[in-house]
């Protein structure tokens, strides 16, 4: 199962993990990764988002493309206007609160 990400009507809006053991795997799963992991904290760092191309030299990679799938199909990390990658807002907060009920 994958974690889904409610239609964007106005911004991104956070993964919809609440009450779904399933979902939160898999997004737990994604940030299992080391470069994920470094990823996600990079652009939390940049809450303005990044290009890929900034996120790979943050990250001191020149092929990312497969981890940042991952992160997007997961509903961690989306794609804005311009061309950015963003955290999605509430998503890792949201992965605290249900491990934590």
């Amino acid at each position: 199962m994958v974690a889904t990400v409610r239609p964007v009507t106005s911004g991104i809006e956070p993964l919809s993990v609440a009450g779904d053991l399933s979902a939160m795997a898999v997004a737990l799963r994604a940030l299992g990764h080391p470069h994920r992991l470094r990823a996600v904290q990079v652009l939390m760092q940049h809450p303005e988002g990044l290009s890929f191309g900034e996120l790979c030299g943050h990250l001191g990679l020149e092929r990312f493309e497969h981890h940042l799938e991952s992160l997007i199909r997961t509903g961690i990390v989306a794609r804005v206007p311009g061309r950015r990658l963003q955290l999605v807002p509430g998503v890792l907060e949201m992965i605290g609160d249900a491990l934590a009920s």
